[in-house]
């Protein structure tokens, strides 16, 4: 038996007797974790072979190897006088303090799974958005939620302060006014209601609602999760029917997975004909060499839910940069196409400079003579900069059996 050390924690085998690690482990615990686990009786000593090459950090642990016999975990300190996990944790505590003023029973669950009801929906929601008004307009109710953070926090009043109002994700400026303007638009996005919901979850009535964090962009999914990290959901065909089936992917997790004429068996799990792929419902892949040309409408391959991110001079033209929320992927015809039929997107990043920064002098080194300036962007003098990375054609190969 193989086992990637994704099984580290929790896999329970009295039987295992040898671990293999192959090169210089990443992280000690992780490490130590492997060495010591798997359910063993106390007793038992199982054999750990560590496979080095004789370069970089391998040839480093073979000159050290008692720290592989007897691996010691170096004290780590959680980083909480972060701005960044503060600001997280003051979103949540926020919302504590919402659900406790405004006595609601579950304030995570009615932001996540949304009444879509209208007289329901307007005696649910009617009295949390009175009350992130009154926060809003300050006064008392924001001197309370201010007391309740530093206690809750264990926060100065100058860090709570810098929480409340300081860009970036400030709770004043960004968070409340985020959850307010979702529940008086009913989460539109381009002035569709509900577009803003998640759509690869529903209720028993078939209705979409989001999924695990009330507000990704505030705060994590999960406890270990990226903060709003962008996603992807994929559109899958499945059944005799050929019924919509979701998942969910990382943004360029599923950018790449799914770049257009890539086959995918990520989901292949039951059969070996759920093979995916993201082409035009029309196409068929032409035997013998030769390049082929097809148009591929964006509604075809984003739904309708993908949006304009912004324009870009590419080539001598104008063009748009949209950005996908979801991809709707067909089944492969795997009697025809091959399983090397492979494709990736080819990238191009445009720099997007709107204000105007001062060129410096190129201070004296190796650079002296091959620089004639550096120009510096950054928030101290209010020059941003902005880079697009988009693609504008795939590269890929359609092997068509014969």
């Amino acid at each position: 038996m193989v086992a990637t050390s994704s099984l580290e924690v929790g896999y329970n085998d009295p039987l295992v007797g040898a671990v293999v690690q192959h090169k210089a482990p990443n992280d000690v615990a992780s490490y130590l974790q492997r060495k010591g686990r798997a359910g063993r009786p106390r007793g038992m000593r199982p054999w750990m072979l560590v496979v080095l090459s004789e370069f970089g950090r391998d040839r480093v642990e073979f000159q050290r190897y008692e720290g592989l016999m007897s691996p010691e975990i170096k004290r780590q300190d959680l980083p909480l006088g972060n701005q960044h996990v503060q600001k997280m944790q003051a979103a949540m505590a926020t919302l504590d303090w919402i659900s406790k003023v405004g006595q609601f029973k579950d304030l995570w669950g009615m932001l996540k799974k949304v009444e879509h009801n209208q007289l329901k929906y307007d005696r649910m929601y009617g009295p949390l958005i009175k009350l992130i008004e009154e926060v809003l307009s300050g006064g008392r109710r924001l001197n309370e939620l201010t007391r309740y953070l530093q206690d809750a926090l264990q926060l100065s009043d100058d860090a709570v302060q810098n929480i409340l109002w300081s860009p970036p994700r400030s709770v004043m400026f960004e968070f409340l006014p985020t959850i307010l303007r979702n529940l008086r638009t009913r989460w539109s996005v381009n002035g569709v209601e509900w577009a803003g919901l998640r759509p690869n979850q529903s209720n028993g009535e078939g209705e979409q609602h989001r999924s695990n964090s009330p507000a990704p962009e505030y705060i994590p999914q999960n406890l270990f999760s990226e903060l709003n990290l962008p996603e992807l959901d994929i559109r899958l065909k499945r059944g005799f029917d050929d019924e919509d089936h979701w998942e969910t992917l990382s943004f360029w997790q599923g950018i790449r997975e799914f770049a257009p004429g890539r086959l995918s068996k990520r989901y292949a799990v039951k059969s070996n004909k759920s093979t995916d792929w993201l082409v035009p419902q029309s196409y068929e892949p032409m035997a013998g060499e030769g390049r082929q040309f097809v148009d591929f409408q964006i509604s075809d391959a984003f739904g309708d839910s993908w949006q304009n991110e912004c324009e870009v001079d590419y080539q001598g033209k104008t063009i748009k940069v949209v950005k996908p929320s979801k991809v709707m992927t067909t089944r492969a015809d795997i009697r025809r196409i091959n399983d090397k039929s492979n494709a990736q997107l080819q990238w191009v990043l445009n720099v997007i400079n709107p204000a105007i920064a001062t060129p410096d002098e190129v201070p004296k080194g190796p650079w002296k003579h091959t620089l004639s300036d550096v120009t510096f962007y950054n928030h101290q003098h209010m020059t941003p900069l902005e880079l697009v990375r988009f693609s504008t054609r795939i590269a890929g190969v359609a092997s068509v059996q014969e």
